[in-house]
């Protein structure tokens, strides 16, 4: 998924803000994010809003913005400078990822400049590009070089290599001095200077394999790789004669050994992958000129995911926007309304992926849709990205919550199984205590006399523990006695009658079936804690 502007869309936009805005003031600025700024140019007819993101963006933007309630000590440095200063010049520094407007003129002028590429900056300076204040300021930040009164490197930019200076052979040339293992993709990124965008598209063109090696490639074209030496060697002085055919082949193979691996490239494929490559860059510079010169058309490409239904009670999605348009309506509920796109399917979320001013080779037209205007395009890709993150973020939110509910709801139930796992214990040993109630109560009597003599703790152990032993029926129900709390624990059962003797008249009739039933049912012994004070 695109994340920032390539140098391409930076040169298009350059040139829409060079034809719409210049002539506005800035009428204000207002800081949506610590890395975002939003600024207002005016006149007395119309407005215009400019959104700025510190390593990603800037773009004309025709949807209203959350502002910060209180502006950051950047913002209020920027509206001290700038405000009500003209806009006269936006122009891009070379082909880097950085956009310079020229707000008031001559000296009484400042600078804005937007750094698009890394973790970016904004920087402002005076006239003489003296730095007056930047958003990344190298006193806090190891990784910037600049500071406050330093002056801004303008002239230390990246130019673009012309489409008619990269010819075969200059692109051999290339080829073989490239760093071992570097692929044909990496170098023309590193040399060309056209941005990722450019290159994909070009070797898409020419039909050479993007990941194949460059040392490879120039092994197979040693004769090409000889003219752009003698080129280069052209026109200095006396010096070492350039290298030959056969010493290119043979040193490109000692440092890529798998030029001899089955189904490589021949000389003829790689002469004519170049030279359809050369052709293809030409073919390149015609689309920063038309960049440069007038409104081009934009596209968006998008790709359907499937979407998870909220738990929610209403069960409706949250549309989570913080990009609400003029007229009410969010970023999202008007992606790619006006341009004939269809919606996506039930239960599926149309989520954009990249967007650019042409309709490059890589990009998919059937999952594209085409706005009038780069512009409009890019704001649309922008201010809906802001929505699904704002979406996701809920989302996010929401099943955090989900999460906490599920937890609470786990523990109140676990608790509640403890609970009446408890009762149904308490209860259990309540029945046990009735159903032996008088052998507890002559036990608890016996040993609260023994106690009450002074019998030592360990004595009185020793006696229990002799007298079940010896058979004692009353003894032999005590489990453990644990006389520092004034505890005895018992072992009950609720089948066996502890009489200690012969059966009274009555129920003597019968013991003999009794005695047979007990016998017959065995019941494990519970261990049940009785209180002796």
């Amino acid at each position: 998924m695109k994340t920032r502007m390539s140098s391409l869309d930076i040169a298009c936009m350059a040139s829409v803000l060079q034809r719409q805005a210049i002539g506005y003031r800035i009428s204000n600025i207002y800081d949506i994010n610590p890395r975002t700024y939003l600024l207002k140019l005016a006149k007395p007819d119309s407005k215009i809003f400019v959104v700025i993101e510190s390593g990603v963006r800037f773009h004309v933007t025709e949807y209203m913005r959350e502002k910060g309630n209180v502006p950051s000590l950047f913002t209020l440095k920027l509206r001290k400078h700038v405000r009500t200063r003209r806009i006269e010049a936006v122009d891009q520094l070379g082909s880097d990822r950085i956009v310079d407007l020229t707000c008031g003129s001559g000296d009484a002028a400042y600078h804005i400049i937007c750094e698009l590429y890394g973790t970016g900056n904004v920087v402002l300076t005076d006239a003489n590009y003296n730095i007056l204040t930047l958003l990344r300021n190298g006193k806090h930040d190891n990784d910037v070089r600049l500071h406050v009164k330093d002056v801004y490197p303008r002239h230390d930019f990246r130019e673009r290599v012309r489409g008619s200076d990269a010819t075969p052979a200059w692109l051999a040339g290339k080829l073989a001095h490239a760093e071992r293992g570097m692929s044909l993709r990496q170098l023309l990124n590193a040399q060309l200077g056209v941005g990722k965008e450019i290159v994909e598209h070009c070797l898409l063109e020419c039909g050479l394999p993007p990941n194949s090696k460059a040392l490879s490639l120039a092994a197979l074209v040693p004769h090409l790789v000889v003219q752009a030496g003698s080129a280069a060697e052209a026109g200095k002085a006396e010096s070492a004669q350039p290298p030959t055919e056969r010493a290119v082949a043979v040193d490109a193979a000692e440092a890529d050994p798998t030029l001899a691996a089955p189904g490589a490239l021949d000389r003829a494929t790689v002469e004519a992958g170049l030279a359809a490559l050369s052709r293809a860059l030409a073919d390149a510079e015609a689309l920063f000129d038309k960049a440069r010169s007038g409104e081009v058309k934009g596209y968006l490409v998008h790709k359907d995911e499937p979407v998870s239904t909220p738990r929610s009670q209403g069960g409706g999605e949250a549309d989570g926007s913080s990009a609400a348009a003029a007229d009410g309506k969010s970023a999202s509920a008007s992606i790619g309304q006006g341009a004939g796109a269809a919606a996506a399917p039930p239960g599926m979320r149309r989520t954009l992926v990249d967007f650019c001013p042409f309709a490059l080779r890589q990009i998919d037209l059937s999952q594209a849709v085409e706005f009038p205007s780069f512009s409009t395009a890019a704001d649309e890709f922008f201010s809906r990205m802001e929505a699904q993150r704002a979406e996701d973020q809920q989302r996010s939110q929401e099943a955090a919550a989900w999460k906490k509910v599920d937890k609470i709801r786990d523990h109140q139930r676990q608790r509640v199984q403890e609970l009446e796992a408890k009762g149904a214990s308490d209860e259990r040993r309540a029945q046990l205590i009735e159903f032996n109630l008088e052998a507890v109560d002559g036990l608890i009597q016996l040993l609260k006399g023994a106690l009450d003599r002074g019998m030592a703790w360990d004595a009185l152990r020793d006696l229990v523990t002799d007298a079940a032993e010896q058979g004692d029926e009353l003894a032999a129900l005590v489990h453990e006695l644990r006389l520092d709390k004034g505890i005895a624990v018992l072992a009950l059962t609720d089948s066996v009658d502890y009489g200690g003797g012969a059966l009274d008249g009555e129920d003597a009739e019968g013991a003999d079936e009794d005695e047979a039933a007990a016998d017959d049912v065995t019941r494990a012994a519970t261990l049940v804690e009785v209180e002796l004070g």
